[in-house]
């Protein structure tokens, strides 16, 4: 069974994956391949799953990876797999370019804040990037992008930001690392003893 904690980052992971598959199953603007042998992630009968290409038909590949135990080979199109780089992304890796032309990186787009986009590496780092600095084609590409991901959003296919965890302060909190509660007017006990206001109630 999965914890709360792996069960917010599966379902983030989920929307991410499924919101992707819905804005973008056709759209490529240089999308890279993925090559034989990458270690990759699929969402197969509703888990996101380790696999590994191992074959390549134009957009479709054959995928190897296990799931109940079980080795399992299946074929998969581009917009049902992402690279590593791609999972926390809003968009399918590709090659981005400087406005001059010399130089040239693989990276997904993670999100666009001003007039900065921040870019996840093949390798997994991330990078900012003034949009100023960046090809007129890439330009074109991040002013039709955020049109398709706005209205994504307004349909309610993706969301618009992922809310920030409340302060530990939020829920009484005391002491993280003895797990104490504030209970009462400032009085502090230990989690799993019972509080004095329910000594009354009998339990049932």
């Amino acid at each position: 069974m999965l914890s709360s904690s792996n069960l917010l980052v599966n379902c983030k992971w989920w929307i991410l994956f499924l919101g992707m598959a819905m804005m973008l199953p056709s759209r490529s603007y240089g999308q890279l391949p993925l090559e034989e042998g990458e270690s990759v992630k699929i969402l197969f009968v509703g888990e996101i799953i380790d696999a590994t290409i191992i074959a390549r038909d134009k957009n479709r590949y054959n995928v190897q990876f296990t799931f109940a135990n079980q080795e399992q080979t299946k074929v998969f199109e581009r917009a049902q797999i992402r690279k590593l780089c791609e999972v926390n992304a809003i968009d399918f890796a590709k090659v981005w370019a400087s406005s001059n032309g010399k130089f040239k990186i693989e990276a997904a787009l993670k999100t666009f804040e001003g007039d900065k986009v921040k870019l996840v590496k093949t390798d997994e780092t991330e990078i900012d990037v003034p949009i100023a600095s960046l090809s007129d084609k890439d330009k074109t590409y991040l002013s039709k992008f955020k049109k398709q991901y706005d209205e994504a959003v307004k349909l309610g296919q993706v969301v618009a930001k992922y809310p920030s965890l409340p302060p530990i302060d939020d829920y009484g909190v005391v002491d993280p690392e003895s797990f104490s509660v504030v209970v009462g007017e400032g009085k502090v006990s230990e989690l799993g003893s019972m509080p004095s206001y329910l000594t009354t109630f009998e339990q049932s």
